[in-house]
């Protein structure tokens, strides 16, 4: 994945850069309701991101920004589509061990939540230690 950003400031071998979330979010329909679109700020709302300086930019510098395509499809099937399949597993296993359709359907509600909440601060810490994301060129 890539996206292009403005070196803010320097941090040792980080670089704190902008950018602007548009790429991912110019087709989808809640766009408005999106903290990265809005009304106010059609072209996308800026974010601020932490990165490896891997190509010693400067504060000023435009830059393109680069991260493994594993990583980014890691992290959405991780935030998406694995706390579906855990929900649905749970249902079927409370339901068969239970008979309940009621707290079948409470535990895997919390199921959801609860996956989808560890897999999120799970992917915010290890990108803290990581860094994925880098920066490759200077435009």
């Amino acid at each position: 994945m890539t996206q292009k950003g403005l070196v803010l400031s320097l941090d040792g071998e980080y670089a704190t850069v902008r950018v602007m979330r548009t790429s991912a979010c110019e087709g989808c329909k809640q766009k408005d309701l999106c903290a990265g679109i809005s009304a106010g700020c059609p072209e996308g709302k800026p974010l601020d991101v932490v990165v490896k300086n891997c190509a010693g930019a400067a504060v000023g510098d435009n830059v393109l920004l680069t991260s493994p395509s594993g990583f980014v499809l890691g992290a959405a099937f991780c935030v998406f589509t694995a706390p579906i399949i855990i929900a649905v597993v749970v249902y079927f296993i409370c339901a068969y061990l239970t008979h309940n359709v009621t707290l079948s359907y409470i535990v895997t509600a919390l199921s959801f939540i609860i996956s989808m909440l560890l897999f999120c601060f799970g992917l915010n810490a290890y990108t803290a230690k990581r860094q994925p994301v880098e920066i490759s060129h200077i435009l």
